[in-house]
């Protein structure tokens, strides 16, 4: 089984990555195209029995990015698009993230520097997932269904079930 998840940051998309990957026994590959560390995993020859988790706007070789997930999707079993509703508590934890380098650490948000910046940035990553989304036909799980307690519908209940 190949399973891909795209998203956009700051989703629990890497959380939802090592669930996932644990329970079906699956090699996890984060963030192969992320150009600050070095390529895992060639685009073109995905492994068997894997998950790649893959944020919106990493891409190899400096390809179009819905070009490239539009085709890259098709490689893939299954398929999780996932993104955030609340943009505001989004963007505040990406600009927390950037500022702080405080991953996972519980915390008491205050503005940070670039704010602005990473305003856009988070924007620009959210409207390109709904472009994908759209074009492809597969809709997004949103952070907050997820990880709700009513996200019952969302948990694997079998090797062989939607998720």
């Amino acid at each position: 089984m190949k399973i891909l998840i795209v998203a956009t940051p700051r989703t629990g998309s890497s959380e939802m990555a090592c669930r996932i990957g644990t329970y079906l026994g699956l090699k996890v590959y984060h963030e192969p195209f992320n150009p600050l560390r070095p390529e895992e995993l060639q685009y073109d020859q995905i492994p068997d029995n894997c998950l790649v988790k893959c944020l919106i706007d990493q891409v190899p070789n400096g390809q179009p990015m819905l070009t490239f997930y539009q085709d890259f999707i098709r490689r893939f079993d299954k398929v999780i698009i996932l993104a955030r509703r609340n943009l505001t508590d989004q963007i505040e934890s990406w600009n927390w993230l950037c500022t702080k380098r405080n991953n996972n650490q519980p915390y008491v948000y205050t503005r940070q520097p670039n704010y602005e910046e990473d305003e856009k940035y988070i924007t620009r990553v959210n409207s390109a997932i709904k472009h994908l989304s759209n074009n492809v036909g597969i809709p997004i799980l949103y952070y907050e269904d997820a990880y709700s307690n009513d996200s019952i519908k969302f948990r694997v209940s079998g090797p062989d079930q939607n998720i």
